[in-house]
């Protein structure tokens, strides 16, 4: 290093150490007193440190933090605040990112490391001659016995972190090969105040649809970037786990007439940050700040990843901000699909519409939450079909390109067996909604009803790789896979499941599924009666407990389960099912025959493995054949 490079590097470390309290000390303002440009900046600190700008300062706050953590007994969040970061949960992250544990539990450990148990607790690493070629140059080294408790912390979180690694990070391998243009936004970090949590759920929310827009870049829904709101994981382990190279984050703070909202792109396999910038904004004219912030995010996102085309528009859906936030409340509730959750949103999304009449992605939510409710049997289907249908179409008519609002129509279609209107207009919701996992999956499931496992099996594997920690998506390929035999694939997924949900009810009913495609029924009741546990009085459960038993020989079981279902519309299919069970063709064939003349048909019924007993018997193709599902072609 030149005798003037010399002096601006320990200018710049006296600048950081002078200013380590103000989280709006930007890398601007320390070009400015340096009288450098950022390029200059990039290259000194970068052949110094083998880090950027952005890096190297983060570093040096987090050091700061961590002395300050061993010599004072001051609260995290005072020291937060003298290490100029933004948050405490911001200063949280980071600092369990650097050294591989929380800052709580550093302050809680460090008293009982001494430097006579270091020599039993970790032993010394050699580096190779020729080290691998992703390894860095240099390696910043902290000096001083205190440092070495934060090696030893990072050697023993390494260790853990790996352990989880092997068992969560084992499955989707079919699916989770990292893609070179894929990111997750998190969750913008706020403090609990209305301005500022309304900023940072709106620009969350918008950023994540303005990126779907790109149809080559794979963006990971909400329900799977949601469940590391408040997560101390690093950047690096939240990649691993959504199978994605880029990561979004940001924070939003309140100042004097305003808020700061601070964002950072970060290519996760570099731990680099490829892109920050803060921005100052007033809280009277949200929407509007939103709209600008989002889109330069877009164009920030599209220099760095080329090859991309974008599709849509990337504006808020409202200018009425009241309307905004319920429709974001009533978003959130939905993730849960309870019926109480469920009709707490609809109300939200009646609130949203009563305070702009013509918000149509409010249409288009409460639409989808009443498909919701009749799919899970928590309301009359006619009657799902009915109301998700008019809110649908009301959404519809205010924006004729809605993707959402068209794949609610066709859950009614599919609903109905309507299979040619259904398929089609699955396909325009995607023309407009390409990278919706919801969409996907809705599309992968109906493409299994109508016999076209492979292409099913192709959509939910790209609906799990957006949303890959969202239950219902994983049970959907699950089930996709064991109907079309890939029993290999379905247990990878149930390895997962098991891993991640095996306290949901629907994780042992698609296992029984995937049980009944290889005829064992033993195995297969068992998992349906643990589905009964974590979900009492579910009729379907209840059925196919009955048709197991059935073909387990457990014959006065099955008939004192017949006993309580009167032969009525609604129980044609379950009695069908029942009487499939018990081997017994001609009444399975009658009761399937009275539900057909009312328009209804089992779910899945060409490839249910309920129905095997059925198949080469010409009224099987007879069925098949009044509901278009015998030849069906899928429209191109």
């Amino acid at each position: 290093m030149q005798g003037n490079e010399k002096n601006i590097f320990a200018k710049l470390n006296l600048l950081i150490e002078q200013n380590i309290d103000k989280s709006g000390y930007t890398i601007e303002d320390i070009c400015l007193e340096l009288g450098i440009s950022r390029s200059q900046l990039f290259r000194l600190i970068k052949e110094q440190t083998n880090l950027s700008p952005s890096r190297f300062i983060r570093l040096k706050r987090l050091s700061k933090g961590k002395q300050l953590l061993e010599d004072t007994s001051l609260r995290i969040v005072e020291i937060t605040s003298l290490t100029g970061f933004d948050s405490q949960q911001t200063f949280s992250k980071y600092f369990t990112e650097e050294f591989g544990v929380s800052p709580s539990d550093y302050r809680k450990n460090r008293e009982t490391i001494t430097e006579d148990t270091l020599p039993a607790l970790i032993e010394p690493i050699e580096l190779p001659e020729n080290p691998a070629p992703n390894m860095p140059k240099a390696i910043p080294v902290l000096s001083g016995r205190k440092y070495m408790y934060g090696a030893i912390g990072i050697g023993l979180g390494v260790l853990v972190i790996g352990l989880l690694l092997s068992i969560k990070s084992m499955p989707f391998t079919n699916i989770g090969q990292m893609n070179a243009k894929s990111i997750a936004i998190l969750p913008i970090a706020s403090e609990d105040s209305t301005e500022t949590l309304t900023m940072a759920d709106g620009l969350t929310e918008q950023v994540r649809l303005a990126l779907t827009s790109y149809e080559s870049l794979k963006v990971i829904s909400k329900n799977s970037s949601e469940l590391f709101k408040n997560t101390t994981k690093s950047t690096s382990q939240i990649a691993d786990e959504l199978h994605v190279e880029y990561i979004l984050d940001g924070t939003v703070k309140k100042i004097e007439n305003g808020v700061r909202i601070s964002l950072e792109l970060v290519k996760a396999s570099e731990d680099q940050t490829i892109w920050a910038k803060q921005y100052e904004g007033k809280t009277d004219n949200t929407i509007d700040f939103i709209n600008k912030i989002t889109n330069e995010v877009r164009e920030e996102v599209h220099k760095r990843l080329r090859g991309t085309s974008a599709t849509g528009t990337n504006v808020m859906p409202t200018k009425n901000l009241e309307a905004y936030q319920e429709y974001l409340k009533g978003k959130q509730l939905m993730l849960l699909r309870t019926k109480d959750k469920l009709e707490a949103a609809i109300e939200r999304f009646d609130r949203a519409i009563a305070l702009d009449p013509n918000f149509a992605d409010a249409f288009a939510y409460k639409a989808s939450a009443y498909h919701i409710l009749g799919n899970s049997s928590f309301i009359n289907m006619e009657q799902s079909i009915r109301l998700s249908e008019q809110n649908a179409l009301a959404a519809l008519q205010l924006d004729a390109e809605n993707g959402l609002a068209y794949a609610a129509l066709a859950n009614g279609y599919r609903q109905q067996s309507k299979w040619e209107q259904a398929i089609t207009t699955y396909q325009i919701a995607l023309k407009y909604s390409p990278n919706d996992a919801q969409i996907i999956y809705w599309y992968s499931i109906s493409l299994r009803s109508i016999g076209e496992l492979d292409k099913a099996i192709e959509y939910s594997t790209k609906a799990l790789s957006l949303d890959p920690l969202y239950p219902t998506i994983l049970f959907g390929h699950i089930g996709n896979c064991s109907y079309a035999g890939k029993f290999k694939e379905a247990e990878e997924s149930i390895k997962e499941g098991q891993a991640l949900f095996s306290n949901y009810y629907m994780y042992y009913y698609v296992r029984a599924f995937y049980q009944l495609n290889l005829n064992n029924y033993e195995e297969a009741l068992k998992d349906f009666q643990r589905a009964s546990e974590l979900s009492p009085h579910t009729r379907l459960v209840e059925t196919y407990i009955a048709f197991c038993q059935g073909r387990l020989g457990q014959t006065a079981k099955v008939k004192a389960y017949l006993a309580s279902l009167p032969p009525t519309l609604e129980n044609y299919n379950l009695l069908a099912v029942v009487y499939a069970g018990l081997k017994d063709k001609e009444q399975c064939f009658r009761y399937l025959q009275l539900a057909a003349a009312q328009g209804r048909l089992p779910e899945y019924f060409k490839v249910s493995p309920l129905f095997k007993i059925l198949h080469g018997d010409k009224r099987f193709d007879q069925l098949l054949e009044k509901f278009g599902l015998l030849d069906f072609k899928i429209p191109v």
